[in-house]
């Protein structure tokens, strides 16, 4: 009967496998060295190999939303500096992009779409980590002024010219 690994030697494998794999070894080669090594089966192996990559995942989730948090903080920062320099071109572009990098002009192009078809108003959520000033609304109306009747479907206003 063969001895079980106790947690300590088995956490020490998942980290000698999880090197493994970020050294893109195969599945095969680190079951050859898993075998050779400490004379476990290709099974108990995957198993290692399972808790290796959620040890991973675990990791590169917390590195992504740390990265995500640096991101937006740095073009905060542009944004802020530019302003003091009364440099709005720059200013609008780093907060352009930070608004891909949010995702929020992902929606936008649709609700736009709804807006020119049925006339009315784009609401969107414009909340950010620095202000809450809950939804924004813009009324496309005040952006085309009174020479479109944006009420009609887009159909009747090309009739209407």
């Amino acid at each position: 009967m063969t001895q079980h690994a106790d947690k300590s030697e088995t956490d020490q494998r998942v980290t000698e496998i999880y090197s493994l794999i970020v050294s893109c070894y195969s599945r095969e080669k680190i079951c050859q060295y898993a075998s050779k090594k400490w004379g476990v089966s290709y099974r108990q192996t995957d198993r290692l190999i399972q808790k290796a990559r959620s040890r991973m995942m675990e990791i590169t989730a917390i590195k992504r939303e740390e990265a995500f948090a640096e991101e937006l903080e740095f073009r905060r920062h542009i944004i802020q500096k530019a302003l003091d320099d009364k440099k709005y071109g720059l200013a609008l572009q780093a907060a352009d992009s930070r608004a891909k990098l949010r995702g929020l002009y992902e929606s936008l192009p649709k609700a736009i779409e709804t807006v020119i078809t049925y006339g009315g108003a784009v609401t969107f959520d414009a909340t950010d980590n620095e202000s809450q000033d809950g939804e924004a609304e813009v009324a496309f109306s005040d952006i085309l002024g009174d020479s479109e009747d944006i009420s009609a479907p887009a159909s009747e206003r090309d009739q209407q010219v």
